[in-house]
């Protein structure tokens, strides 16, 4: 499997901070020290200098990150940026200062379609504060990717509720991920790859106008991680994957210009493109976290 000389795509997690304790996150930690400036500039000039085709800034939650707008600043016109967030922090004023950074695309969670289920695993009054956030983001004409992630609590309710909520929320994209429990202190449970497959069809049958991004299980083509998607975690370490950041990760980089040598040489992202090499014969493509959760 050839990985690309350096990442196309990054997910940059800007802060471990979170504002909620989702019931499936597979964080451990929410605190963390945020770069500093003068790392931020020097991260930012090499990724521009790279050509790092778009950024998503992610966390923990990145509208609590004290440097959101300080990189939304130095990126902007130079790579194309996105944000994703829990969707409670958003402000007229917050989106508006964003705009000016040219930061037009959202993904926004929420883990079910009706109140119940979502706030169930998000929080009370999330739902609320979310749709909120939506048609704050539609006045002023962002793209908007609605992400659900699916589980045993709330399989029944997307399954029969979600393309009838983004349809009225008059979203066009939507992103479904399949829940892994990586967390030992999870608490929900996971559901078989059949009713994947049967939500998929269902999903796909019904979407209509509406792209939908399905999770990269038994595909021809992959999600690219470690291939050319790389993460950037908050304290400057990276990771091929989002979901595997605790157990793939090289060593802070205390120099940023060594960011390609760990990508093409750092055993982390040789040891991750061994495995999926293995797993990916027969050109059929097979997540890498979902064979280590089924193996433990």
């Amino acid at each position: 499997m050839n990985n690309l000389n350096f990442p196309l795509f990054i997910t940059w997690s800007i802060t471990s901070n979170c504002n909620l304790r989702c019931k499936h996150c597979f964080r451990d930690e929410y605190n963390c020290n945020e770069l500093t400036k003068d790392k931020i500039d020097e991260l930012v000039e090499l990724l521009i200098s790279k050509k790092v085709n778009r950024i998503i800034l992610t966390g923990g939650e990145p509208l609590t990150s004290k440097n959101l707008l300080y990189i939304a600043e130095k990126l902007a016109g130079k790579i194309k940026i996105g944000i994703a967030t829990n969707g409670t922090l958003l402000t007229e004023s917050l989106i508006t200062k964003l705009k000016k950074y040219k930061i037009k695309d959202y993904q926004i969670s929420l883990d079910g379609a009706t109140e119940y289920f979502n706030d169930s695993i998000r929080g009370e009054g999330i739902y609320k504060k979310v749709l909120k956030s939506i048609n704050l983001l539609k006045k002023h004409k962002c793209n908007i990717t609605l992400a659900m992630t699916v589980n045993s609590l709330n399989y029944d309710d997307i399954y029969n509720h979600s393309i009838s909520l983004a349809k009225n929320l008059e979203i066009k994209k939507m992103r479904i991920e399949y829940y892994i429990p990586i967390n030992k202190n999870n608490q929900l449970k996971t559901i078989s790859i059949d009713k994947m497959m049967k939500l998929e069809q269902k999903l796909t049958e019904e979407k209509g106008d509406i792209k939908l991004q399905l999770p990269s299980i038994n595909q021809t083509y992959g999600c690219g991680a470690g291939i050319y998607n790389c993460v950037i975690n908050s304290d400057l370490s990276i990771s091929p994957c989002d979901l595997l950041t605790h157990k793939y990760r090289t060593k802070i980089l205390e120099n940023i210009n060594l960011f390609q040598k760990y990508w093409l040489e750092d055993s982390t992202f040789i040891e991750w493109r061994k495995k999926m090499s293995c797993l990916s014969c027969k050109n059929q493509y097979k997540c890498l976290a979902l064979e280590d959760y089924k193996n433990e």
